[in-house]
């Protein structure tokens, strides 16, 4: 039996190596402020000077890391060659540069600031580049956009600024699909009257997924203010009848106020439109942007919170919270729409505060809001540092605003629409109150490789830290697409944090066991992509497999012991605390 036990694991290492294909025989390519094209580029002292020539260098798999510093540009980094499927492109700050000056902001600026304003200017343009990681840039001053994505899928954005472009921050459109974009923060964007040096500011988006994008495209986590026009702009194409509409863009745990404005928060003008997150649009009022909004929050901006814009597509927003947009803080009641047939407009667990008004198409799903919340039913009202320096790994400052105190009318008054939450019901608004009450997770770690998971959440999430008492028996941890590796260059380890309720494959030389302190999770296995993946129990008990997931959306579950697949069969019942599972999704 144990021989049994070892050859399964054994199966299921392979099996799953072959899936993440790390980057043992990748390049590490470095781009430094005192390098010369004419290194090699693959040591921190022998690196590159610019960033596109090590990008000319690198193929699939392959890792460019910059250091810290300005560098100057005034012509566009294009990108125009992909990675593959477990072989993705990374193009990011260097680690250490953000971690070891941190909360001074250590990432690389790009600073596009003496290039002519023009519709071709683009800082970064992303052309037929599927499959890339760029990480902790901070791009400035682009004659166009700071970044252009086009005909580009599976590229994910994460922790860069797009601030000071003479169009939106970042726009991503031309069919690009399945992109995410997390921890992005786009500001003080503002666009010329053509020919001019006065400002016109109708078009310079903090976000611009719009015109002719294609399908999936996720905002996690970002910030849009003070940009000229819009905080998020949804708007398609006006005449184009030959491409498909109806694609999907969603926003989750995003932020967006004093849109319409310039960086001094006083100066606009008739055209910039100042909307929060426009969800949609176009010049016939006919083609079908879906988009689904969820924890996000509008606040203070020019005109509307959450706005249709003549959408004719389907609207979802759950758990959303407005406060005090000059025009309506929820503006889902536009006229003359030519509504797809597949149109359904969803809110849920939303809230206003200081409310300039809502409005509601005919047959909107209204469910447990609240419009007409007090001061006194939050914790603060201050918005102090909501434009604060973000945590060292990316994710939004710590801010008291708008979250409902314990004693309010907002708490377990929600309906349950499949996010996580804590309590009987989920709260109304954008932020679910969790407990503040330290639990410590115990977790044994065996011979060899291990399939675990964490419940709680701690105040230091480093692999050194977590792993402390057995970090020297570890020989290696992973997940799909990281990893950490014992007495392996620091930079060459791209797993550094865990993350809360993630599964995490560990291979140790000796058995022993790790003790976590931190607060409970929220209980959710989160969203089950097609295709194998790693899954943790984000539970504090044993729990259901038919509670924890929603089977109808999956095939299979395995760990290495025991499975459970869509006909009913196997041995595996329920999830456990502190153990990880390979979950198919169909």
């Amino acid at each position: 039996m144990r021989l049994m036990s070892y050859f399964v694991k054994a199966v299921f290492f392979i099996c799953f190596t072959f899936l993440i294909v790390d980057s043992c025989l990748a390049t590490t390519y470095f781009v430094s402020k005192t390098g010369s094209d004419s290194n090699n580029g693959t040591t921190l002292t022998t690196s590159f000077a610019t960033i596109s020539f090590a990008i000319s260098k690198a193929v699939a798999g392959d890792f460019i890391y910059v250091r810290s510093g300005t560098y100057s540009l005034t012509t566009t980094i294009s990108i125009s060659k992909s990675g593959s499927s477990g072989k993705v492109i990374t193009l990011s700050a260097y680690p250490a540069d953000i971690t070891s000056v941190y909360p001074i902001d250590g990432r690389p600026i790009i600073d596009f600031s003496g290039m002519a304003i023009g519709s071709s200017n683009q800082g970064f343009k992303l052309s037929n580049a599927d499959y890339w990681y760029i990480y902790g840039l901070r791009i400035k001053g682009a004659g166009d956009n700071g970044m252009l994505v086009q005909n580009t899928d599976y590229t994910n954005i994460e922790f860069c600024d797009f601030y000071e472009n003479r169009d939106a921050g970042f726009q991503i459109r031309s069919s690009s699909a399945n992109c995410t974009i997390t921890n992005c923060d786009s500001y003080w964007n503002a666009d010329y009257v053509a020919g001019s040096t006065t400002y016109d500011g109708g078009n310079a988006d903090g976000f611009a997924p719009k015109l002719d994008l294609g399908q999936n495209v996720r905002f996690k986590g970002c910030r849009a203010w003070l940009n000229s026009d819009d905080g998020w702009d949804g708007y398609l194409k006006a005449f184009e009848s030959s491409l498909p509409d109806l694609m999907t863009t969603y926003t989750d745990n995003c932020w967006a106020w004093r849109n319409g404005y310039l960086k001094d928060g006083v100066t606009t003008t008739s055209g910039m439109n100042g909307n929060g997150i426009k969800m949609g649009g176009s010049t016939n009022k006919d083609q079908a942007h879906n988009w689904v909004a969820t924890n996000c929050i509008a606040m203070y901006n020019k005109s509307k919170g959450f706005d249709q814009n003549n959408s004719a597509g389907s609207l979802t927003l759950y758990n959303c919270t407005s406060v005090k947009n000059t025009a309506p803080d929820y503006a889902l009641n536009s006229s003359g729409v030519t509504y797809n047939a597949s149109s359904v407009f969803t809110v849920k667990n939303c809230v206003a505060f200081g409310t300039t008004g809502t409005s509601f198409k005919t047959g909107t799903i209204l469910a447990t809001n609240n419009f007409v919340t007090a001061s006194t039913d939050y914790v603060s009202v201050d918005t102090t540092g909501i434009s604060g320096r973000r945590k060292v790994d990316g994710s939004l400052p710590d801010v008291n605003f708008m979250h409902p105190k314990t004693s309010s009318v907002l708490i377990d008054k929600g309906t349950n629409v499949g996010l996580p939450y804590n309590g009987a019901l989920p709260d109304l608004g954008y932020w679910e109150t969790t407990s503040t009450t330290i639990i410590n997770q115990n977790i044994s770690l065996t011979v060899g490789w291990n399939l675990i998971s964490f419940n709680v959440s701690p105040s230091d999430k480093t692999i050194e830290t977590v792993f402390k008492n057995v970090l020297s028996n570890v020989s290696e941890i992973k997940t799909a697409d990281a990893f950490w590796r014992s007495g392996q260059n620091v930079v060459l380890n791209s797993l550094k944090t865990i993350t809360d309720g993630a599964a995490y494959m560990v291979n140790m030389k000796a058995a022993g066991s790790i003790t976590i302190s931190g607060t409970a999770i929220l209980a959710s296995v989160g969203t089950i992509k097609t295709g194998w993946q790693l899954v943790g129990c984000p539970y504090q008990t044993s729990t259901a497999i038919t509670t924890a997931f929603t089977t109808s959306n999956i095939l299979a579950i395995k760990n290495f012991t025991a499975f459970w697949n869509s006909t009913g069969s196997g041995t595996l019942i329920n999830i456990d605390p502190g153990k990880g599972y390979f979950v198919k999704g169909k």
